[in-house]
């Protein structure tokens, strides 16, 4: 059975857990943001972004408080698959940053409000709706930081998963490589060897 984490391991953990969970909070909060910009609702906002990343931060500092080798494990593959799952968040996001700073970078020229809370854009000859941004076609300048800001947060949050599941593979590697205890039974050196039966001589 593996013992427990070294301290300079479990510091490091502990290090890079506090960050993680400080993105994925906020991640979680300019989801919510985005979410009442563009008036979507939260059960639609990407918030559980946030989340996936603030579970392996949490374990991240428990691992730094109890040194257990079996929440490193957890801690490990969490963040194998936050860094999986979040990069291609982050490559969506860019995306449609991207998209939307192409598309918007006029907005009073090239957005009109309808009157009934939709924008109106056009851009080169193409025309899209925007729901639910309210009554001014600026606020979707604003939407678009909040994204830009996300999407920033998403790649910090990543690259920390990256190199907490590098962290938790070397602990998890390292503890197994290492060879097993076992008793060694040594014969003293002035130690008298064992006496041996002499048959006594018979008289005829």
């Amino acid at each position: 059975m593996a013992g427990p984490v070294q301290k300079g391991h479990s510091t490091a953990t502990m290090v890079l857990g506090i960050c993680e969970l400080l993105c994925g909070i906020l991640i979680i909060i300019l989801a919510i943001v985005a979410s009442s910009k563009a008036n979507i609702g939260a059960g639609l906002s990407p918030w559980w972004a946030g989340v996936v990343f603030a579970i392996p931060g949490i374990l991240g500092i428990v691992v730094g408080c109890t040194k257990n080798h079996g929440v490193m494990i957890a801690f490990m593959v969490l963040n194998i698959i936050a860094f999986v799952l979040q990069g291609v968040g982050a490559i969506l996001a860019g995306v449609v940053v991207a998209v939307w700073t192409a598309a918007l970078a006029d907005v009073t020229k090239n957005c009109t409000n309808d009157g009934f809370g939709n924008c109106n854009c056009n851009s080169n000859g193409q025309s899209f709706n925007i729901n639910g941004i309210g009554n001014d076609c600026g606020e979707i300048s604003s939407l678009l930081s909040v994204i830009t800001a996300m999407m920033v947060f998403l790649v910090i949050a990543a690259i920390i998963a990256l190199t907490g599941s590098i962290l938790g593979c070397i602990v998890v590697c390292c503890s197994r490589s290492q060879p097993q205890g076992g008793v060694v039974l040594q014969q003293q050196q002035n130690q008298a060897p064992p006496a041996y039966y002499q048959p006594q001589p018979t008289k005829q």
